[in-house]
């Protein structure tokens, strides 16, 4: 899918995401676009583009590469900082073309990172040849690949925001049943309290449309509470049209132990657990950060940032993306949840997250010379 728009002193939209089914009306579109004229306001154009244009309403999908690119032929007359950070935090790949008079520091700031790949500069419109090759293999790499872009911990990185693919954000967590929104490990981070049975779930299709990446890690932050039982229960799972487990992260109480389990090649369920110190520490009821990396060969955990035994593991096979996605389900009993509270719930695709994570959001670990200031802290 595709849209378009274009500005001067403000933008207008020329077609939406969802007005062409056709990729040759979407080409016989652009093509009858007359230009316009004015001024360069491309900070206002950003904040118009995420806010009217990039939404739901408009055709935007879960799930799916977003990828956003700005052609300018001059400097902004208006700051650009704020909207294009605002637009990468939301999970897009955004490319900036310059075309003669602009601002090179200027279009870097529009660009996601690394510059190199996402910045570009033409003398004149002609030269766009020069260009064409490496931004549309840019792209449509960036557009084809498994997993979506998200914004995590000033990075711009390959993954799935998982909160927000439930609705647990504050904006729209009151639109979700069996749910309440709690201070987190600190009282500027905001927390879900999932209640019992509260039974979370979502399309596999939205989430996870093409499967599971080969190598991913998941990074879960949450919190056991007094009620929660001490019987097995998947944190998270995704399970297929008949509500087979594929592939989870479970909790056992009884046992003390943290599992990754998934398919293998051949169909059969493989099961890795964790145990000992660190892992009993979750049990506890405070605030804890789990980093589960997941390769072909092993399966790696990490409780607040420090590293537990690395297991092996065989290679996944492919998931069946026709069933759902659940939040806390009882390994026994239909439509059964534990409650618990959740802060934190990503996935990035690489198995070297952990090295640039710090554990800043929780208390025990956190170092203010090294750490970012909270959120809605005085600085």
């Amino acid at each position: 899918r595709s849209s378009d728009l274009q500005f001067s002193d403000d933008a207008q939209t020329e077609f939406k995401l969802n007005t062409y089914d056709d990729k040759a009306l979407a080409l016989g579109a652009l093509q009858n676009i007359r230009y316009k004229g004015g001024n360069t306001k491309t900070g206002r154009a950003l904040a118009f583009t995420r806010e009217k244009v990039l939404t739901m309403e408009n055709g935007m999908r879960r799930g799916v590469p977003k990828v956003l690119v700005v052609v300018t032929d001059g400097r902004s007359q208006d700051e650009v900082k704020k909207s294009a950070m605002a637009i990468q935090q939301s999970g897009f790949s955004v490319f900036v073309v310059g075309v003669a008079d602009v601002d090179y520091n200027e279009l870097r700031n529009i660009g996601s990172k690394p510059s190199e790949r996402h910045v570009f500069i033409v003398d004149d419109f002609d030269a766009f040849e020069k260009i064409e090759d490496n931004l549309i293999t840019f792209v449509c790499e960036t557009a084809t690949s498994t997993c979506p872009l998200i914004y995590l911990d000033g990075y711009t990185s390959p993954g799935f925001r998982m909160l927000e693919a439930y609705n647990l954000t504050e904006k729209n967590f009151a639109s979700v049943q069996g749910v309440a929104m709690e201070p987190g490990s600190f009282n500027s981070f905001t927390a879900y309290t999932l209640h019992k049975d509260a039974m979370l779930s979502q399309p596999t299709s939205e989430l996870h449309p093409d499967g599971m990446p080969p190598s991913y890690t998941i990074i879960l932050l949450f919190r056991l509470l007094p009620e929660t039982p001490n019987e097995p229960f998947a944190i998270w799972q995704i399970t297929d049209k008949g509500n087979r487990p594929q592939v989870g992260v479970v909790l056992d109480g009884n046992k003390k132990t943290l599992s990754f389990f998934n398919k293998g090649v051949g169909g059969d369920t493989q099961t890795v657990s964790f145990d000992g110190e660190e892992i009993k520490k979750l049990f506890h009821g405070s605030f804890h950060k789990v980093h589960i990396v997941v390769s072909p060969t092993y399966v790696k955990a990490y409780v607040d940032c420090s590293e537990l035994i690395e297991k092996p593991i065989k290679e996944a096979g492919n998931i069946s993306t026709d069933g759902t996605e659940v939040l806390g389900k009882l390994m026994k009993g239909d439509k059964k949840s534990a409650p618990f509270q959740l802060q934190m719930f990503d996935m990035v695709c690489t198995v070297s997250w952990t090295s640039r994570d710090k554990c800043c959001d929780i208390p025990s670990m956190r170092d203010e010379a090294k750490c970012p200031a909270l959120p809605h802290a005085c600085t």
